[in-house]
């Protein structure tokens, strides 16, 4: 059973977790063999999950397979009956066994730090009396650290040890190489709160018209700038041609828009055209290459392997815009995509894995679009503020991003701004110190909200402070962090 954490703080868990494992062995119990090389009942924290662990391993030690219906035939031969409630919440929680062992690992993880916890916690409190002998509680701790761990299988002390180590490793790359340790993007969210470290899926998402793709515009200029020629770039651009992307980019430069650039009525000035040719003379400095059209993913990930291999001294981004317009989900029937959905989420995966396994060090981004269900009535409390939940499609995207930022630009919404026009002005700091009165329906009107739903670790903040404001004109690709 769950042993309570002194102290009134709460343990490290992860019910949702818990229940992914239980409810991923029941759409397919050959994976019980992958969690028996970590997990036993006990690594659960909450007791219904420990019970219903224990009869999937006493099926399986008995040869029966291990499906819904056969492990509630077996809950009323073993008087379990209580346990059919949690079992039909868990089976249609069914989450993609492409992170099963993760799962793993994170809830025996976690089993070991509140065993570790309460041990210390215990023997903490032997010390509040001062006639208690300390070498005498050093011994005890000793002891009991060495009960833990002789319980424990080969496989579960491996995994701490790689656990520590590859935690070692990483501080020691942060300390004694920090420009190598992660991609700066120059923009504050990302840097102090995601990290674009080698090996990492990005996830942006937002509804139409949010401007995703100006964003990752703005981050990609921001990153070429910084990191200068240590970073190339395949870019999938399915919805914008890459002649508008490089005038983007261009604009950002300028301060020209992107349609005075195209206009026919207004030619540009001598001296304008000399600063956008400049400005695009150096972005093609820019070690990036284009693809306009639809692909499959097995086309993506074999044009992705043959980049990497010209630019193995470089981290290469692969850039999907967006990855909904991929051909595998683009030209599925409605029925089969959640299939299609696991293969391209698997498929982003082996690149990772792949760049791994050849010591090149990878990144993906991909664009993503939300649902409407984010802009229904019911979310407009929150003013209709996106949340992981929104996201287009199964979970499939969300579960294999490192992170994922999510895009909200209230100026989309008229009921917003027709019940902003009745508050007070904002006072807003400007770059000097000196401040200003802003009214809230021109802020809203051009401010864009960036938030991290999901943070480096994987954890999901919906809820968290982990938010940028920032002023912007899409015109000309300007970007302004708001302080308020």
């Amino acid at each position: 059973m769950a042993k309570k954490i002194i102290h009134d703080k709460v343990p490290p868990q992860a019910p949702d977790i818990e229940d992914a494992i239980l409810s991923v062995i029941l759409h397919d119990d050959k994976l019980i063999h992958e969690a028996l090389k970590l997990l036993k009942p006990e690594c659960f924290y909450q007791p219904y999950a420990q019970d219903i662990f224990s009869i999937m391993l006493s099926m399986n030690e008995r040869n029966i397979p291990i499906e819904l219906i056969t492990i509630t035939t077996n809950l009323q031969g073993e008087n379990k009956s209580n346990l059919k409630y949690y079992l039909a919440t868990i089976y249609t929680k069914y989450s993609s066994s492409l992170n099963f062992s993760f799962y793993c690992k994170t809830i025996f993880d976690l089993f070991v730090r509140r065993e570790m916890i309460l041990m210390f916690q215990n023997e903490a409190n032997n010390l509040y009396n001062l006639d208690t002998d300390i070498f005498q509680v050093y011994t005890k701790v000793i002891e009991r650290l060495e009960g833990l761990f002789e319980q424990l299988s080969e496989e579960q002390i491996k995994h701490i040890k790689n656990t520590v180590t590859n935690t070692i490793n990483e501080i020691k790359t942060y300390s004694e190489t920090p420009e190598l340790a992660y991609i700066r993007t120059g923009i504050n969210l990302i840097d102090k709160h995601i990290y674009l470290s080698h090996s990492f899926i990005l996830a942006i998402a937002a509804p139409r018209g949010a401007g995703k793709t100006r964003y990752l515009i703005n981050m990609m200029k921001n990153i070429f700038q910084i990191n200068k020629d240590k970073v190339a770039a395949l870019w999938y651009s399915m919805e914008d041609s890459d002649s508008k992307i490089v005038r983007l980019f261009a604009s950002a430069e300028t301060g020209i828009a992107d349609n005075h650039m195209q206009s026919k009525s207004e030619k540009l000035s001598h001296s304008d055209m000399k600063k956008v040719i400049h400005a695009i003379e150096q972005f093609s400095d820019y070690n990036i290459t284009f693809v306009n059209q639809q692909e499959s993913m097995a086309k993506i990930s074999r044009t992705f392997t043959q980049f990497t291999r010209k630019n193995e001294d470089k981290t290469c981004f692969l850039i999907i815009d967006n990855i909904m317009l991929v051909e595998d989900l683009y030209t599925i029937k409605e029925g089969f995509k959640l299939d299609a959905e696991d293969k391209v989420a698997a498929s982003i995966r082996r690149i990772i894995n792949n760049g791994k396994n050849r010591g090149i060090k990878v990144i993906v981004i991909f664009l993503h679009h939300m649902t409407k269900e984010m802009e229904s009535s019911r979310n407009k409390e929150e003013a209709y503020r996106p949340k992981l939940a929104h996201m287009k499609g199964s979970t499939r995207f969300a579960d294999i991003a490192n992170a994922v930022i999510l895009l909200h630009k209230p100026g989309l919404y008229k009921d917003l701004i027709k019940h902003h026009a009745q508050l007070p002005d904002i006072k807003c700091y400007n770059s000097d110190g000196s401040t200003k009165m802003v009214k809230r329906t021109t802020l809203l009107q051009n401010l864009l909200i960036s938030e991290v739903a999901k943070n480096r670790d994987g954890e999901t903040a919906d809820d968290e402070l982990a938010v940028q404001r920032d002023i912007v004109d899409f015109g000309i690709m300007k970007f302004q962090e708001l302080k308020t």
